[in-house]
């Protein structure tokens, strides 16, 4: 009994700690909920390395992606010509390596605009939902915005 029992029982539901049958899977609404996490997780990490304040930022922000994947991609597409018409395996092994390191950088920059891009299609849920979230708490805890000024004696 106690948290210490209440710990353990939540990491064996989570499948930490296995008794000796498998693992159950999660429910199909706790896996959707852990996709969403996952996604809010990912958008929050790119306004904060990247410092995004509003939609507008966040436009700028996919513009200057797109412009650096069509630069990237163009350089890779050059360095797969010249590794065609290369035939010093030396200098082929580098080439490669250049390619590889592209493509790398291009598969980040996708991924980053998908994030943003989610990030502009989400914004307008997310102030429906923090808004209806206000209106219930404050329905609940009973807030009154009026104050009385003065006291008695």
């Amino acid at each position: 009994t106690g948290l210490k029992a209440l710990y353990f029982k939540y990491l064996y539901l989570l499948g930490v700690f296995p008794k000796s049958k498998k693992h159950k899977p999660l429910s199909p609404e706790m896996r959707e909920a852990c996709r969403f996490l996952d996604r809010y997780t990912e958008q929050v990490q790119l306004i904060c390395d990247n410092r995004l304040i509003d939609i507008s930022s966040t436009e700028t922000f996919i513009n200057k992606a797109e412009a650096e994947m069509k630069i990237i991609s163009d350089y890779r597409k050059m360095l797969y010509r010249d590794i065609d018409s290369c035939h010093n395996p030396d200098e082929k092994a580098k080439l490669v390596a250049k390619r590889d390191d592209c493509t790398k950088a291009l598969a980040q920059l996708r991924k980053d605009g998908k994030t943003a891009a989610r990030i502009i299609e989400d914004n307008p849920k997310i102030k429906e939902n923090i808004l209806i979230e206000e209106n219930m708490r404050s329905r609940y805890f009973g807030f009154n915005k009026s104050r009385k000024r003065g006291y008695e004696r």
